[in-house]
């Protein structure tokens, strides 16, 4: 993702003055000056947190069964407690299929005295588990069936995160169950238990820069075969805050449209003007495309994306588009496809950037439904300081799946911004 996000910024079209490419919540990035968090200042045995104001909502609950499931499996000579999340992430549909962590937590673990080394980067001094437990439940009229599960990845670590719940003590009831034929749930079906993933030193030095890990989480879909299936919650990714102060922030940041830069904790995002409810709507033949809102933003990268952004002039503006397209024709339309357009003061036009977008690439929507995607358009600071007083113009091009335009490029021209 790195080269590939570094390749797409320093793609400036000298004529148009754009930035292209051909093609995963919340924002956990932390502040250089934050705490360590692999430091005894911030490091919590799990009788310290025990002994806590149980006023909080994790400090009272019991994380005894799975320490003692971590210690029996991996025998390390100390087992210490650095983080534990404060509240649930619950993710639902509709139809009433949800998805939870309901807790998480980060243990440091020193001298390991089993065989772990390829579980630890090959060395067995120090390393980390990150355990949630999650739930599902299915309070929906229909038999679904669960994804696999959850992939881990860390910004500023290119190596694999193992889960490894086998490698802890062996108890059936504790950690969550994979196997094929228990996938499936029937109406009113649910399931609890607990994942464990190992972190070797390096991938514990890029959670201490970091701040977050990126959790590309459990969606349902309608059938067994994975080939045909309907996917009924699409796998919700998300980045989780390790320390208080990376939560705070992600609160800060809660209300940014997604996209890549959010999702992946490429950086800080700083608004520099947004609006909602714009409703700026045009209608053509059966289709009404409608400009709900959009932000405009200055990428602040952290230090994985600095290098490609320094290179450009003024640093890399990012605007992001929240489009509603309602469909009264009478065949579906593949909004998840559309690449629409950006026109700066009637006179530069660019491409959405796919790459930075996180829309559902599938997305259709049927006749009388209203579908919704974000658009990101990317741009060099000077650019933008350039024409940030002039109208900026949307201009969409959506076709059905019979791959019919309806909407031609020049078509509409959607003028959201004064």
């Amino acid at each position: 993702m790195k080269k590939s996000f570094k390749r797409s910024i320093l793609r400036i079209v000298v004529a148009g003055m754009v930035l292209q490419s051909a093609q995963l919540s919340i924002n956990a990035q932390l502040n250089g000056d934050n705490q360590n968090l692999f430091t005894e200042s911030v490091s919590e045995s799990s009788e310290d947190v025990a002994e806590e104001d149980e006023s909080s909502t994790q400090t009272s609950q019991d994380w005894s069964a799975i320490e003692a499931s971590i210690q029996e499996g991996i025998k390390p000579e100390q087992l210490t407690q650095v983080f534990q999340s404060k509240e649930a992430l619950e993710f639902t549909n509709d139809e009433g299929l949800i998805a939870q962590i309901d807790r998480y937590a980060l243990y440091e673990l020193s001298d390991i005295h089993r065989d772990h080394r390829l579980l630890f980067g090959d060395q067995d001094e120090r390393g980390a588990i990150f355990v949630m437990e999650i739930s599902l439940e299915n309070q929906s009229d229909e038999a679904v069936y669960h994804n696999n599960i959850p992939r881990l990845a860390l910004p500023g670590y290119d190596g694999v995160i193992v889960e490894a719940s086998s490698s802890m003590a062996n108890d059936e009831d504790l950690y969550f169950n994979f196997s094929e034929n228990e996938q499936k749930l029937k109406p009113g079906d649910s399931k609890k238990g607990y994942l464990a993933y190992t972190l070797s030193s390096e991938a514990m030095d890029a959670l201490e820069q970091n701040g977050s890990i990126h959790v590309e989480f459990i969606g349902f879909r309608d059938q067994a075969d994975y080939v045909d299936a309907v996917h009924l919650l699409e796998n919700p990714v998300f980045n989780l805050p390790f320390s208080d102060q990376a939560a705070q922030q992600a609160a800060s940041t809660s209300e940014l449209f997604p996209d890549a830069v959010v999702r992946d904790n490429m950086g800080e995002k700083e608004l520099l003007e947004s609006a909602e409810n714009v409703a700026a709507s045009q209608v053509e033949e059966e289709i009404m495309v409608t400009v709900d809102g959009y932000q405009i933003a200055q990428l602040i990268p952290n230090a994985d994306y600095e290098a490609g952004v320094e290179e450009l002039a003024g640093g890399l503006i990012m605007v992001n588009v929240k489009v509603d397209v309602q469909n009264n024709s009478d065949k579906a339309i593949r909004l998840g496809q559309s690449y629409n357009k950006l026109v700066l003061g009637k006179m530069v036009e660019m491409n959405s950037d796919s790459m930075l977008e996180v829309n559902d690439y599938d997305l259709e929507v049927a006749p009388g439904d209203t579908g919704t995607i974000y658009n990101v358009f990317t741009m060099e600071g000077n650019m933008y300081e350039k024409f940030k007083d002039d109208t900026f113009t949307f201009v969409p091009s959506i076709s059905n799946v019979d791959g019919e335009d309806m909407h031609e490029y020049q078509a509409i021209l959607i003028d959201f911004k004064d």
